[in-house]
């Protein structure tokens, strides 16, 4: 949605959404921090670990759903 309010295409907001879908290698150093300062249990490193491991897994199938929808919208403008 704010990608649409600042005026961007439906086709750039479906990309962005789908690389924000993926959780990255940044929430493995976010995990390490809080188990050094005792703020994360191990509990909640391997959730955010086994989180981040499907959402990498499924990024694929996002960026084709992206595609799909891109398609889409693009046989349904007007010219």
């Amino acid at each position: 949605m704010i990608v649409r309010i600042a005026g961007y295409p439906a086709s750039t907001a479906l990309t962005v959404s789908a690389s924000l879908a993926q959780i990255g290698e940044f929430s493995f150093m976010l995990a390490a921090l809080g188990m050094s300062h005792n703020l994360l249990t191990v509990e909640g490193q391997n959730l955010i670990l086994a989180g981040a491991l499907i959402s990498i897994t499924l990024n694929p199938g996002a960026f084709g759903i992206a595609a799909a929808l891109r398609r889409r919208l693009d046989r349904n403008q007007p010219a």
